[in-house]
Parts: structure tokens; C-alpha cells; sequence
């Protein structure tokens, strides 16, 4: 009586816990914008650069302006890429407990148990949390430092303009030098040193 009851229910049950992993992975890719960090709407057009600037100028800001909305939507893609993978992976966790008890087929568990593990295993190869995470910082950062010169070049003088342009070149070559060693450490961490450091020799080395 139990078997033929299971046999019954596994096809109404099934449907229900797919159902959750939709709505979980559904609602994650709709996140609103308003619920993520930001200085400024890629979705809006460039703004004209400030008046008195030379074409080199002007070029340099676009472009970094440009830059930094590419930095933005690159990281709402691993963002969300990795919200996705981790709400699959809980829920294909979680729903395992859920198969059992009702005594569906085995391999519903299975085939749960293996979603998660595909799910996590992509989460540490892409490492998209972190490289989302590192690209909205930069974002930022660029936005930021174009915001402050724009305001620097409206106030400013025309024989302080130079210096103006110069600082805001310096400020982004010091940005992105920086971001370099970050994002190279996620993508390509370092081995571990613990034996390099502790100043002794491997045991086969040893006399």
C-alpha cells in the first residue's frame, strides 16, 4: 500500500520542489537595481564633458566613464552568476532530505545531490562572487574619480586645468595598478608557503 502511495505522490511531489528551484533562481535574476551598491545608472547616457576641455581631454574621460560602466555591468553579471549557483545549490540540498522521506526514486536524489555539487564546483572554479565583487569596486572608484574631476575642471582656472588632468591620470593609473594584484590573486591564487617559510629544509633534503 505504501509503494503504490509513493508511486502516486512522486508525480505531484516532483513538480513542487522543481517549482521551488524556479522561484528561488527566478527572483534571484530579477533582483531590483535599487537593491545594489552603486554611484551612478549604467543605463543612462554618458554625459557631455565639461566646457574648456582640450579633445585629448575629453577623450580620456569618456573613455574612463566608459570603462567604469563596463567594470558595472560586468560585475551584476558575476553577481548574479553566482546568486543563481548558490540558490541552485541550496535548494538541490536541501529537497535531498525531502526525496527521501517520501520515498521517491533514487535517483531524484541523486540527480539533486550532483546538481549541487556541479553548482558548487563552478562557484569555485569561476570564483564569481569575487570578481563581481572586485569589478563593482572598480566601478566605483572610476566613477568616483571622474565625478571629482569634472567638478575639478568646472571650478578650476584655465592654468590650473593641466594640473587637474594630470592628477586625474595619475589617480586612474594608480587605480588600476592596484586592482591588478587583486584580481590576479583570485584568478590565479598563490600555493601555499607555510614550508618555504618556516626556514627548514623538506625532510628528503634534510642530512
Amino acid at each position: 500500500m505504501r509503494t503504490v502511495l509513493n508511486r502516486l505522490l512522486a508525480p505531484v511531489i516532483q513538480p513542487f520542489i522543481l517549482l521551488a528551484t524556479f522561484t528561488i533562481v527566478a527572483r534571484t535574476l530579477v533582483l531590483d537595481d535599487d537593491e545594489e551598491e552603486g554611484d551612478y545608472d549604467d543605463t543612462e547616457e554618458l554625459r557631455p564633458a565639461p566646457r574648456g576641455l582640450r579633445a585629448y581631454e575629453k577623450e580620456f574621460l569618456q573613455d574612463i566613464e566608459s570603462r567604469s560602466r563596463r567594470y558595472n555591468r560586468l560585475a551584476r553579471y558575476r553577481l548574479r552568476t553566482a546568486q543563481v549557483l548558490s540558490a541552485v545549490s541550496l535548494t538541490s540540498t536541501a529537497a535531498v532530505p525531502v526525496v527521501i522521506a517520501a520515498s521517491l526514486p533514487g535517483w531524484s536524489a541523486a540527480a539533486l545531490a550532483a546538481v549541487a555539487g556541479v553548482s558548487q564546483g563552478i562557484q569555485q572554479i569561476r570564483q564569481d562572487h569575487r570578481l563581481g565583487l572586485e569589478n563593482h569596486l572598480m566601478a566605483v572608484d572610476l566613477s568616483r574619480a571622474c565625478r571629482k574631476y569634472r567638478l575639478a575642471a568646472a571650478r578650476s582656472s584655465l592654468s590650473e586645468r593641466g594640473s587637474n588632468f594630470d592628477n586625474f591620470v595619475r589617480e586612474i593609473e594608480e587605480l588600476q595598478a592596484n586592482s591588478r594584484p587583486r584580481f590576479l590573486e583570485i584568478v590565479m591564487p598563490r600555493p601555499s608557503t607555510e614550508n618555504a617559510s618556516s626556514g627548514e629544509a623538506p625532510p628528503q633534503l634534510q642530512q
